[in-house]
């Protein structure tokens, strides 16, 4: 999703954005570092009700590179599945 979103809805939603925006509110949207947007992805997808797909979607019309949103989906995805295993395995010893 994140690869769709930035290959066909990037440039159109910049675009698009650009013409209903002011300059500086532009830029302060599209401006944002990398970094921010690693950390910002870490907590997103800790946080369990926010929809993955929409999180692929949305960052694909950022700037972050695919090298750092793997990276931070990674660190953000994997404390999750740690706690649904150790709660799955947990559930087992007493059957």
């Amino acid at each position: 999703m994140f690869i769709i979103s930035r290959r066909f809805g990037r440039e159109w939603v910049r675009n698009y954005l650009a013409r209903k925006m002011k300059p500086e509110q532009h830029e302060r949207i599209f401006g944002v570092s990398d970094e921010k947007l690693m950390m910002s992805l870490v907590i997103l997808r800790l946080i369990p009700l926010v929809p993955y797909n929409m999180i692929n979607y949305a960052y694909g019309l950022t700037n972050i590179s695919l090298t750092k949103y793997m990276i931070a989906s990674v660190l953000g995805i994997v404390p999750g599945n740690n706690r649904i295993f150790k709660l799955w395995s947990n559930s087992y010893k007493h059957i």
